[in-house]
């Protein structure tokens, strides 16, 4: 049976198996010898996240068998693709009184799997069309690959342009469904995938079919009509509807990783991506192909816990690429739920201990005077980190040391994880305070762009002391039910939450692209 890697490790903490057992265990678990005719990859799950599946087509039935038979010495499933029915009869007969097997006849996919095994679902549900009937096989081994490496699927077969009203009902029930994927099988001119494209907002995996006839035929026209749409599709093979099939498991993977991640503090990340975007974008000195340059202008998150809204802003930056802010809070990511500087590019100082990021600012900045450095720094804080006392040790320091080169930016969302920062430590007079102790102190509105630029540039300009910018913000900005709710400080929206959100994302972010164009 495939062994569990997890355990090996835990029972080697507790001293129950040596280091040479587990290596042995690892070698013997990494690739399976079946007689002279295959080399098994038993690792490809754990390394790529699909297992290895067997091709029935060219091989002979005792081969076949053969593999099986040392194959489910290993694993409790196996997946046979292309497999003749005469073969699947033989499978019957020899495994049945162990195992489950299924076979699905217009697929010609069989599946023998342990009756006890159990395997979760994933949450997207994956769309499968096909242009016309003849389209269905291939259609169906896609399906059925999708459904056993487990997320479930929606069908709608033979809704061709030959008769596009046949379309619509169907990929409105899907997009209805939230369906972000869509697996589209057509032969002969191959239209339908890059016409689906044009109407949904999610992934077409298009899928040429060996249909058709004459020239062009056997899946040639409709290949390169998909490699030629204008719509953005992904297009594999002519018949690879296991190729198609792996690929939507694959991304379906990826947004279930990132819906699932169910953690992190969506409130606070919203109230302060506006002030780190106007730095990145518009203000600070950086660059992301050298994030260690010596001149750069530093950027501090003290409230550290509100880093996604960095994460996002650094991978648009070029720190590293967008597709990794989807494992975001995972194992060995780079990018955990506070700030790391050991493990992500970007990153100046590991935070989330609150208060202790505007001393380390001050470092910082007393660090560039003495080197005779021109570099900024700047330190956002949150409003209920300043209930903490080495906030304002700091701020005593920065201005006996005048460190006009240190700008601090308080997110003033007015709520902390307790509730609203007036009932928790009154902090209305927070303009005041910062004053007395020293500071040049500016206010604006957090949301304005064009205010927190001017405001940057102000700070930078004034001289012999430090400035505090205080963001006059709302905690959740953007996503109406999350505004002003103390709940959304650390808490994950459900899905239901989380559809609504991005609806409404959406729709302000076509809101800003009209107001842009109309301003060209």
């Amino acid at each position: 049976m495939q062994f569990d890697l997890r355990k090996l490790l835990e029972k080697y903490k507790n001293g129950e198996i040596s280091a040479d057992e587990i290596e042995k265990k690892i070698r013997e678990d990494k690739i399976l010898f079946v007689k002279e005719h295959a080399v098994v990859d038993l690792e490809r799950d754990f390394r790529c996240g699909i297992p290895e599946v067997i091709l029935g087509e060219g091989k002979k039935d005792e081969q076949v068998l053969d593999i099986i038979d040392e194959l489910l010495s290993k694993r409790r499933k196996i997946i046979v693709t292309r497999i003749k029915r005469t073969l699947v009869k033989k499978l019957q007969r020899r495994f049945t009184d162990r195992y489950e097997i299924s076979f699905n006849d217009i697929a010609r996919i069989c599946v023998i799997k342990d009756k006890k095994f159990k395997e979760k679902k994933g949450k997207t549900v994956i769309g499968v069309i096909t242009a016309g009937t003849s389209d269905i096989p291939v259609a169906e081994e896609a399906r059925i690959i999708i459904e056993e490496l487990g997320f479930r699927t929606i069908k709608a077969y033979d809704v061709g342009v030959a008769g596009l009203h046949r379309l619509l009902d169907p990929l409105r029930e899907m997009i209805e469904r939230d369906v972000k994927i869509f697996v589209v099988a057509a032969g002969r001119e191959g239209t339908l995938p890059g016409l689906v494209a044009s109407m949904v907002d999610g992934v077409v995996i298009g899928v040429p079919v060996s249909t058709g006839y004459g020239y062009g035929g056997k899946g040639v026209a409709a290949l390169k009509s998909m490699l030629q749409s204008c719509a953005s599709i992904a297009v594999v093979n002519i018949d690879a509807g296991f190729v198609a099939g792996v690929l939507a498991v694959k991304i379906a993977k990826i947004i279930d990783v990132l819906h699932e991640a169910r953690s992190g503090h969506t409130g606070g990340s919203l109230s302060a991506v506006d002030a780190i975007v106007a730095l990145y974008f518009h203000h600070m000195r950086h660059n992301p192909s050298n994030p260690r340059d010596p001149d750069r202008d530093r950027f501090i998150l003290s409230k550290g816990h509100a880093v996604p809204a960095l994460y996002a802003t650094l991978a648009e930056c070029g720190y590293f690429d967008v597709g990794e802010l989807l494992t975001l809070r995972k194992i060995n990511s780079r990018l955990q739920g506070h700030p790391a500087n050991t493990k992500t590019p970007g990153i100046e100082v590991s935070t989330g201990s609150l208060g202790q990021g505007l001393s380390f600012g001050i470092g910082v900045a007393l660090a560039g005077k003495l080197d005779g450095k021109d570099y900024n720094v700047y330190v956002m804080v949150g409003d209920g980190e300043t209930d903490e006392g080495q906030i304002w040790e700091a701020a005593a320091a920065a201005s006996h040391y005048k460190l006009d080169n240190l700008t601090a930016l308080l997110d003033r969302n007015r709520l902390q994880i307790d509730g609203f920062t007036e009932d928790v430590m009154a902090l209305e007079v927070a303009s005041e305070r910062w004053r007395a102790f020293g500071w040049n102190v500016l206010e604006v509105d957090g949301h304005n762009m064009r205010e927190i630029l001017d405001v940057l540039h102000k700070a930078d300009a004034h001289k012999n002391q430090p400035t505090m910018i205080i963001l006059h913000t709302v905690k959740g900005k953007g996503v109406s039910f999350m505004e002003n709710k103390v709940q959304y400080h650390g808490v994950a929206p459900t899905d239901e939450e989380y559809k609504k959100a991005m609806k409404e994302l959406d729709e302000l972010e076509k809101k800003i692209l009209e107001k842009y164009e109309k301003r060209r």
